[in-house]
Formats: C-alpha cells, sequence, structure tokens
C-alpha cells in the first residue's frame, strides 16, 4: 500500500473515531466545526468558535503530528486564504490578455492564396463594361502627366513610364507575332506577370501576353513604344528595374 493511500487511511479512521466521540447517542454533533454556519443576524461568526474547531480537527485528524498542533496552526493554516479553484499562473494570465487586446492576423486580413480560391482576381466578361473603366483611365492621365512632366528629358520620362503602374492606360498593340493581336486597343484593367488584360471599347475582356507585343501608350502628346518582353515583370517588381532606352522615330522604343 502506497505511503499516500495509509495517509488517507489514517486520516478517515482519526474523522471516524472523533465522530464516535462526539456523537455516542446518534444525535447531531455538538462540536462547533458543526455549529450552523452564519445568517443575516449574526454574518460573521465569532473567530475563536472556528479556530477552536479547526485546530481540535487538526488535532485529531492527524494524531502522529510531532509538532505542537497549536504551533502548526498559528504559523500554516490560521489566517490563509485557500482557493477551491485552479489559479492560472501569470504567463496563462498575459497569454489570455493578449489574445483579448489583439485578434489573430487571419481574422483581419485575407491571404492571396484565399483571394485566388475564392476569384476575387477573376474578372469575367459582362462584369465591366468600357464606360465603367473611363474613369480609371481618367485617373491614370492624371498620374502619368504629374509622373513625366514636360520638364523631364524625353529619356528620363520614358525610364519613368517603363517603372509606373499601367493600370488605367489606353494601349494600342502595334506589333505582335500573333497576327489577331495587331490593332487591339484598350484600357488595361489587369496585369500579371506574363499578361495584361484589356478592357476594349466594344465591352469585351481580351487577354494579350506581354512577351510576343510592342504596345504605344500616348502621354502629354507624346507617343512611346514599350516591348512586350522588357515588361515580363509584375508591377510590384518592374518599378525596381532599370531599364536602357534609345529614341526612335516619334517617341521612345525600349530594346
Amino acid at each position: 500500500m502506497s505511503r499516500h493511500n495509509v495517509s488517507r487511511k489514517n486520516a478517515r479512521a482519526a474523522a471516524e473515531r472523533y465522530l464516535d466521540r462526539q456523537n455516542v447517542d446518534g444525535s447531531r454533533p455538538s462540536h462547533p466545526l458543526y455549529a450552523p454556519g452564519a445568517s443575516a443576524e449574526h454574518p460573521h461568526p465569532p473567530s475563536s468558535t472556528a479556530d477552536d474547531a479547526a485546530l481540535d480537527f487538526l488535532t485529531d485528524a492527524v494524531p502522529s503530528m510531532r509538532d505542537d498542533p497549536a504551533a502548526v496552526y498559528e504559523g500554516k493554516v490560521k489566517g490563509r486564504v485557500m482557493r477551491l479553484d485552479n489559479q492560472p499562473s501569470k504567463k496563462q494570465q498575459q497569454g489570455e490578455a493578449k489574445t483579448k487586446q489583439k485578434p489573430p492576423r487571419r481574422l483581419t486580413k485575407m491571404s492571396n492564396n484565399e483571394a485566388r480560391r475564392r476569384g476575387l482576381y477573376d474578372l469575367q466578361d459582362g462584369t465591366l463594361s468600357y464606360a465603367d473603366c473611363l474613369p480609371l483611365n481618367e485617373l491614370w492621365s492624371q498620374y502619368a502627366e504629374q509622373l513625366m512632366h514636360e520638364r523631364l528629358p524625353i529619356t528620363e520620362r520614358g525610364s519613368r513610364l517603363a517603372a509606373a503602374d499601367l493600370h488605367g492606360a489606353f494601349v494600342r498593340v502595334d506589333k505582335a507575332r500573333v497576327p489577331s493581336y495587331i490593332g487591339l486597343d484598350g484600357i488595361i484593367v489587369q496585369e500579371t506577370e506574363q499578361t495584361i488584360r484589356l478592357m476594349c471599347q466594344d465591352s469585351r475582356l481580351r487577354t494579350v501576353v506581354k512577351g510576343q507585343v510592342v504596345l504605344s501608350v500616348v502621354v502629354l502628346g507624346v507617343k512611346y513604344f514599350l516591348h512586350g518582353p522588357q515588361l515580363a515583370y509584375r508591377p510590384s517588381v518592374r518599378s525596381k528595374v532599370k531599364f536602357k532606352p534609345t529614341t526612335k522615330g516619334l517617341g521612345l522604343g525600349w530594346l
């Protein structure tokens, strides 16, 4: 039998002996420990009665105690508040406080993979018209005029255009390996690393592969040529790339 079980057995036996002494005739025990609790008339029973009851119970429950039961009670029991629930540690309390103050990021921000899975980046025919995209083109024209003002050298303007955001620009396909691409024009409504999507004047979306075309765009009365292979970057990456410009005829040609 383990030591823990022996201690429990001794405590139980001591409690039974105590009850037998206090309740010989089968009536209710008269020990102060079993006295009525606090009431409306006496909300706080005398502390001496509770102290005596606790000391007597400690003496009877642990008869083999070497130290004086009164000294043990005064030093380890009297005046102590004992919690019956499991008090959380400081680390757990701090973790709960952080959880309440700062919600998880996954609840406040959607990832790119989740957005693609839900089709938020997909544009379908019929969802937009050419007229819907005209305000976007007006905003891009203002942006391009501020970016490429007339005081800049022509080569500097071309470098800025190549690194600019082209969403909203009205472009035309001047040269292409695919004959059906030639002559297409429209407003760029979506750009990826390898393609652009144009909203044409007939309100149809058309996808053009960058590596097979030469695009032209007019800013401040100057026509610029953009070679598709040089634009085969994501827009965020292309803004950091430095291109080598050469002037050709009207405007700027990119090699």
